[in-house]
């Protein structure tokens, strides 16, 4: 901070404490939980008496979505007494939305702070699975608990290409593509599957003519170094000149073996996949 000329004011610097407040939330050890401030303003907020009251009380509940489950559904007749051109007319539907807001936000989680040292996923749970009878789709638990969930399932038959053919192909490439992986590091292909995922999902499939990390989000994730097309790979030269500027030695070298693991993981994933849509 001294290089860079960079001062702290002691009467805002807070130093050996367990939690800290932080953008209307408190970080400490355990995680990431709401500010009892907010909560309590939101929780004491009298019943809006036009849009514009209404309106307040929203914003200031929409910046705690995350502590509550299903936020979107329970706010859901808020916002659509927000429209445009709509009268107002506050009715008990209306109130017990505010209310169950405001019960949620009561028992707020304490939300996990993400691991950086860890893979990030996202999942979430599809509309409908296609599956060949499985005995773990066909089972009366997990029938029960599909219905729950709101998935459908259907079912199929085996050696059916009319039905899935499609998924049957890509499932295809996925395996041979694995195959081929775990041959090269039979010892550690359970810590390169993180990266097989992410290039697989990252490359453009032909069928869609889109990768299928933008199929789903709309968006490609961001990687340190952009994967080599087929044919356009980086040499060992140059990517040691990229890192040249990093230092200690000892991190360069570091930094040299992990992107050099990921881009051969990557390359090899993408000539894969290559060669198996060609067939």
């Amino acid at each position: 901070m001294r290089t860079n000329k960079l001062y702290a004011n002691l009467d805002k610097c807070v130093f050996g404490a367990e939690e800290i407040p932080f953008l209307g939330c408190f970080i400490g050890k355990r995680g990431l939980r709401a500010d009892p401030a907010k909560v309590k303003a939101i929780v004491e907020w009298s019943v809006p008496k036009n849009q514009k009251a209404l309106r307040k009380w929203i914003v200031l509940a929409n910046y705690l979505h995350k502590y509550s489950v299903k936020y979107a559904e329970m706010a859901r007749p808020l916002s659509n007494l927000l429209k445009k051109d709509t009268p107002w007319c506050w009715e008990a539907g209306h109130d017990e939305a505010c209310q169950a807001i405001k019960a949620s936000l009561l028992r707020a989680p304490i939300l996990a702070l993400p691991g950086p040292d860890r893979p990030f996923s996202v999942h979430g749970l599809p509309e409908a699975i296609v599956s060949d009878r499985d005995s773990r789709f066909t089972a009366k638990f997990w029938k029960s608990l599909f219905q729950v969930l709101g998935t459908r399932l259907d079912m199929s038959t085996a050696d059916h290409p009319q039905i899935d053919g499609q998924t049957e192909r890509v499932n295809r490439v996925v395996e041979d593509i694995l195959r081929s992986v775990c041959a090269e590091a039979p010892r550690r292909w359970s810590k390169i599957l993180p990266v097989v995922e992410l290039a697989l999902n990252s490359g453009v499939h032909a069928s869609i003519c889109l990768a299928p990390f933008y199929a789903n989000g709309l968006a490609n994730p961001r990687v340190p170094l952009t994967p080599p097309r087929r044919g356009f790979g980086l040499s060992g030269g140059e990517i040691a000149d990229r890192l040249t500027d990093i230092s200690p030695v000892a991190d360069r070298k570091q930094v040299d073996d992990f992107v050099s693991l990921r881009l051969s993981v990557l390359r090899q994933v993408f000539n894969a996949m290559a060669e198996s849509q060609d067939l």
